[in-house]
């Protein structure tokens, strides 16, 4: 960098003999600008007027003030000394210069340029570029070919056919996306990995002959690795050259337009055609070219083509550091009252709010998709890698941007002060990290069932057959009173050849005692004898439960009533239960880290989900410590609308697992004259230790990262 006190006597380095600059698009304002490249990093640098001018002017040794006189002289512009030493600190930074360096400093530059393979990891997982070859010779060969596609009669019909094809789609909307459930197999997903395949190969082609048939040079085609996902990529960079934006907008949206020239065309062939294979093709290539191109291409806050051709519609080269760089002085404006001037010369307030809404958009649409991408990779693949990407994120959207922006501030020191927008935001902070770090009393909001504190089963003890039925829906009983009685013809025979095997046994036992010779056979037959005997009274002990009676007091529930006299039912077919009402209680899931929120005799309020509310006092009866693997109680699973996610096991219909830790606790409820119901959903808050949030965010992260390493 030039020193500010030595411009008249130092002479300024050349610049490298291998740059090279070309006329850039006008600026909205209508001045020139100019873009600058370097060959040997591949990039391209906007530069404006009269910062060309330096560039083409220093063909000689001069000191900068030398130098802004000799533009001074020779073109009808006002460049000063500042201006000069300004550009050539950028250039020296960028590497632009031709500057002698001793070891040390190539050293210091390596290590600087050097990058480790975290950090790479980090700032580049969501995209990889993997190139594959250089199409520039094949392209040049077959452009000729392939130019009537991009004629105006061409394009004519495109256009007809991307508006019928979307009228007829739009028309037949329902039948449209009932027909995605006949593809979700194995063969429907092959078919749509094809399809997409072709798709996106024509998409970059469309590109790379746009480009060059402005005459540009396309080095590579390849792939790239969204989040591991392969897609295509075509590099275009060279578009920079072109002067015009009406050509850069061509080159971007060229892509988009023949995907949704394919989609137009693939449409009308599903309305057309009859149900088949060509059918199923052409909606296959319907379906995913306007899915891509309206959610993908589309989409303005990555660098694909909307990003794109949202700078070009908006004539405004990098767009996103642009833009983040416009919101950024504006929120310094708006948050601490430091008026500096704007980044951006000649901006309209219409082009300025829009640059910050955009701003906004991206960082929105890239939190959620890294987080959903985190939580997929979580869920589906390693937890190990989901955890590392959540802790990027936070890295990314939390940690780096607070660095950054102190940086920034501490940098423009001089220009804070106090002022009542600073006052604001200073206090506002204050009592957000003040919230967020200062322990604070807090209540714990739980889910929760309504169960019954005595509950009785009533089901079938054997096979056999309906012989009355006393039992009724409401019905109160006492313990002793029969409810259903059973009669079973194989149970009942189990116990006539059983008994008659006794009777068999004792004779033979009475004509061993007549028989002195048998004597030492009394021992074994008398013990047989009382085995079978055990045997029968077992037998006869089950036939007593055929006739079904209750064990405790209460109300008979969800009785059958298709029940009846002669009919025949399974073992362990379930009739109803009986509820003891008056002394109810809830069952509490609790985290692992709720686990030390509870302890027993503790009061809790309970909330249940009813038509009317009802509010309910109760305490803490049993904690237990053991991991609840199943759910027993459908009303909180996540399938059927609760707050408990669960998973339904294909190997055993009916049973629900719990996706994560949970533990039970008991609490007894002051339920006497309440309307409560086995099965009722409740909401359980409890008065729990005092917190910091931040604090229960490091233990989260620790026993996430401690837990999925298996460390």
């Amino acid at each position: 960098m030039v020193e500010q006190g030595k411009n008249d006597a130092k002479k300024l380095p050349r610049f490298r003999k291998d740059l090279r600059i070309y006329t850039g698009p006008l600026e909205v304002d209508g001045s020139p600008t100019f873009n600058l490249y370097d060959p040997a990093k591949g990039k391209y640098f906007k530069i404006s007027w009269k910062e060309s001018l330096v560039f083409k002017s220093h063909t000689e040794e001069l000191t900068a003030e030398e130098l802004a006189i000799k533009i001074g002289r020779q073109f009808p512009i006002s460049v000063t000394t500042d201006d000069v030493n300004h550009f050539f600190a950028q250039a020296h930074m960028l590497g632009l210069l031709r500057l002698p360096k001793d070891g040390e400093a190539l050293y210091q530059v390596h290590t600087r340029a050097k990058e480790t393979w975290s950090s790479w990891f980090i700032m580049n997982y969501l995209f990889l570029k993997i190139p594959l070859f250089h199409p520039d010779a094949f392209l040049t060969r077959t452009l000729p070919y392939v130019r009537f596609f991009g004629s105006k009669l061409a394009l004519w019909l495109y256009f007809i056919v991307i508006v019928v094809g979307f009228a007829a789609i739009i028309g037949r909307l329902d039948q449209f996306f009932h027909t995605f459930s006949y593809f979700f197999t194995i063969e429907g997903v092959i078919l749509y990995a094809t399809m997409v395949s072709c798709v996106k190969i024509v998409h970059e082609f469309s590109h790379a002959y746009t480009a060059k048939n402005f005459g540009l040079y396309v080095p590579t085609m390849g792939v790239g690795l969204l989040v591991l996902w392969p897609v295509l990529f075509t590099d275009v960079t060279e578009g920079w050259k072109l002067a015009r934006r009406r050509e850069r907008f061509y080159i971007s949206f060229a892509g988009v337009a023949a995907e949704m020239v394919m989609a137009g065309f693939a449409s009308i062939g599903w309305i057309l055609s009859s149900p088949g294979i060509f059918q199923s093709l052409c909606f296959v290539l319907a379906s995913t070219s306007w899915f891509s191109t309206i959610v993908v291409n589309v989409n303005p806050a990555v660098r694909f083509d909307g990003y794109y051709i949202l700078a070009d519609l908006w004539g405004i080269d990098n767009l996103m550091s642009r833009a983040f760089a416009v919101t950024r002085w504006k929120f310094h404006q708006w948050l601490l009252g430091i008026n500096m001037e704007c980044p951006e010369d000649n901006l309209s307030p219409r082009r300025e709010a829009g640059m910050i809404v955009f701003t906004c958009y991206v960082l929105t649409y890239r939190f959620f998709l890294y987080t959903a991408i985190a939580l997929f990779v979580y869920f589906e693949f390693t937890k190990v890698l989901g955890v590392g990407l959540f802790l990027a994120e936070i890295w990314i959207f939390f940690i780096l941007p607070v660095v950054w922006e102190v940086n920034i501030l501490h940098h423009i020191r001089s220009k804070l002060s106090w002022n009542w927008r600073s006052i604001i935001t200073s206090v506002i902070v204050s009592l957000v990290l003040i919230w967020f770090v200062v322990p604070w009393p807090h209540k714990v909001s739980l889910p929760a069932v309504i169960i019954s504190e005595k509950l009785q089963m009533i089901y079938a003890p054997e096979d056999g057959q309906i012989q009355q039925i006393t039992a009724k829906r409401g019905q109160e009983v006492v313990p002793g009173v029969s409810l259903i009685r059973l009669d079973s013809d194989v149970l009942h025979l189990e116990i006539a050849k059983s008994d008659a095997n006794v009777e068999l046994l004792k004779n033979e036992l009475t004509s061993y005692l007549s028989n002195p010779e048998a004597e030492s056979l009394l021992a074994q037959k008398k013990a047989e004898i009382a085995e079978n005997e055990q045997i029968l009274q077992g037998l006869n002990k089950r036939a007593a439960k055929l006739d079904v009676k209750a064990e405790i007091s209460g109300q008979i529930s969800d009785w059958q009533t298709n029940l009846s006299v002669g009919q025949y039912v399974s073992k362990g077919e379930i009739f109803g239960s009986i509820m003891n009402y008056t002394d109810m209680e809830a069952v509490v899931f609790i985290s692992e880290i709720e686990a030390g929120y509870f302890h027993v005799g503790q009061e809790a309020e309970v909330l249940v989900q009813k038509s009317a509310p009802l509010f309910l006092k109760g305490k803490v009866k049993t904690i237990d410590l053991k991991r609840t693997n199943t759910l027993i109680y459908p009303s909180l699973a996540s399938i059927f609308g609760g707050p408990l996610a669960v998973t339904a096991q294909r190997n055993i219909p009916g049973e629900l697992s719990l996706r994560d830790s949970y533990y039970q606790v008991v609490i007894a409820l002051d339920s006497k004259g309440k309307d409560l119901y086995f099965g009722d959903t409740a909401e359980i808050k409890m008065r729990g230790p005092w917190r910091s949030y931040f604090v229960e965010m490091l233990k989260y992260v620790y026993r996430a990262v401690y837990k999925e390493s298996s460390f």
